[in-house]
């Protein structure tokens, strides 16, 4: 009787185990058609997504609140740029300098400008709000840094994958991102 007990509790917590999806598997597709999506794993444990045109929730920043996945070419550089809402936790910028983008492997550093005011490195920054409404701006920089992998780059359309290592300019706090992952059309 005892030795069925144990086997059903292992057979139960076994279904239990292969029912339950990997972090990976809460985030977008890797796809390169230009359908807006934008994901990626926080400090290892958090799946963070955005879909879509920016829609608007009502409330936040104090006037208005939208969820959106941006990419546009500003200040010489791509940019892609998500904002969750009404959550309002997560910001991300993902920067890469030059108006002539082509598929393959950027380094994410520190944000370095032209004597214009162009940017002409690449970066990723992430705003965190806590609970109490303070901001945090991560970013990469010469010492903590990241990859960017473009996969696709014609038609308007961006995709690609990322991952970087963040810091709390001032501070020892650092962030990790991983399974980075968009598929964005020039707005």
């Amino acid at each position: 009787m005892r030795s069925s007990l144990i086997a059903s509790i292992l057979v139960a917590f076994c279904l239990s185990a292969c029912n339950k999806k990997s972090l990976s598997d809460r985030l977008p597709s890797i796809t390169t058609s230009g359908i807006k999506t934008f994901g990626c794993i926080l400090d290892g444990n958090i799946p963070y997504s955005v879909a879509g045109n920016p829609v608007y929730n009502g409330g936040g920043w104090n006037i208005s609140c939208y969820t959106c996945l941006t990419a546009r070419f500003d200040q010489g550089a791509l940019r892609i740029q998500t904002l969750d809402c009404p959550a309002n936790t997560y910001e991300f910028n993902i920067v890469v300098g030059g108006t002539v983008i082509h598929p393959g492997t950027y380094n994410l550093a520190q944000v370095t400008l032209d004597s214009t005011g162009n940017i002409v490195s690449n970066y990723l920054t992430m705003r965190y709000v806590n609970d109490q409404g303070t901001d945090f701006w991560y970013q990469t920089d010469s010492l903590h840094t990241g990859q960017l992998v473009i996969l696709r780059a014609s038609d308007s359309i961006y995709s690609g994958t990322f991952t970087a290592q963040l810091i709390l300019p001032g501070t020892n706090k650092l962030f990790s991102i991983t399974s980075g992952r968009f598929d964005v059309k020039l707005n």
